[in-house]
């Protein structure tokens, strides 16, 4: 009896830790794909045979990762934007900062899946199969994504801004950008009401990651909030 309810209580706090567990990566990290062991065939096997309720299933990003609010920064955690190191690491820098388009020769948008969001070559509401995220029968949406200057009384630095962040600060629909951009790629200034922010916004600022290194001058805003 005593045996049984070990194993219970070990299957309850597997079954929480388990609902508490989160993964990152770093640089370094590898990932094995298909990897040959027993317990990776069995969750490959149940993946199969539970694909119909498996597409049913929200996707992570609008359920999880949209609800998740970012605290705002202590004080001492803010710095300026020419304090950030040139080749930093993989950790987030917040500064305080006022943003603007200062180029209109740039993609203001691009294509994607609207289940992972990532880029893809398909036409507007397109059903098809994604290759990235392997979920059937998704459609082919614009999102927005441009870079803009982020500017403080040290200096100033360039940034991706994505479609949350744009559309509120920046009043920007996808849509309009798509409608109003020419076949050479050229978008209207219809489509673009506002080139400034001039308020400051506190702004978390990812470096991006290229195959060998981290740079700073190509950072991605990760979240903005407002002063």
């Amino acid at each position: 009896m005593r045996k049984r309810r070990l194993c219970a209580d070990q299957e309850d706090a597997d079954q929480s830790l388990v609902k508490r567990q989160s993964l990152s990566t770093k640089p370094t990290s590898a990932f094995v794909l298909n990897p040959n062991f027993k317990a990776a065939h069995q969750l490959h096997n149940w993946c199969i045979q539970n694909e119909e309720v498996i597409r049913t299933l929200p996707s992570p990003l609008e359920t999880h990762v949209r609800n998740i609010t970012t605290p705002s920064p202590k004080v001492d955690k803010i710095i300026s934007i020419n304090s950030i190191p040139s080749s930093p690491d993989a950790k987030m820098y917040w500064v305080k900062a006022t943003m603007s388009i200062t180029s209109l020769d740039q993609s203001f948008w691009y294509m994607s899946c609207n289940n992972c969001y990532k880029s893809i070559n398909a036409k507007y509401q397109t059903v098809f199969n994604c290759f990235h995220c392997k979920k059937k029968e998704v459609i082919a949406e614009p999102r927005v994504k441009f870079q803009v200057e982020l500017k403080d009384n040290s200096g100033s630095i360039m940034a991706t801004i994505f479609q949350d962040h744009a559309e509120k600060f920046f009043s920007i629909s996808s849509t309009d950008l798509m409608k109003h951009t020419t076949q050479d790629g050229k978008v209207s200034n219809d489509a673009l009401p506002k080139l400034n922010v001039p308020e400051y916004h506190i702004i978390q600022l990812k470096p991006r990651q290229y195959r060998f290194h981290w740079t700073s001058n190509a950072s991605t805003c990760h979240h903005i909030s407002e002063q």
